[in-house]
């Protein structure tokens, strides 16, 4: 398990891509970009909706990894129905294994898993 933080700046998901790529490196490439695609997508969401800063954890799992991206926001992401150019947790939910949120004292954490192949 590794945490970092990230400032409330548009920026934060490029350094939120780097430092999960590290904690990555391991894994089979289509694994690492998909996990890249996703945490970059969080990431953005919490600086441009939440307006916070953000706390970004990767757990290694049996079967793969398990990226928690916080804020400061106690609301929910909406999944919006999918289309063939959709972003946010469509894409969240179409890429991950699993997915979800969970609620904490002073914001929530949006959580994904990606599967090794």
């Amino acid at each position: 398990m590794t945490l970092a933080q990230f400032p409330v700046q548009l920026s934060s998901a490029h350094a939120a891509r780097g430092f999960v790529r590290r904690e990555v490196a391991g894994f089979s490439e289509s694994m690492v970009e998909a996990t890249l695609l996703l945490v970059s997508e969080l990431v953005t969401n919490a600086v441009l909706h939440a307006r916070s800063s953000v706390s970004v954890e990767v757990k290694h799992l049996r079967r793969g990894v398990r990226v928690e991206v916080t804020d400061t926001s106690p609301l929910p992401p909406v999944l919006l129905p999918r289309s063939d150019t959709a972003g946010g947790m469509a894409l969240v939910d179409a890429v991950s294994t699993r997915w979800g949120v969970t609620a904490i004292p002073n914001g929530k954490t949006v959580w994904f898993e990606v599967d090794s192949a």
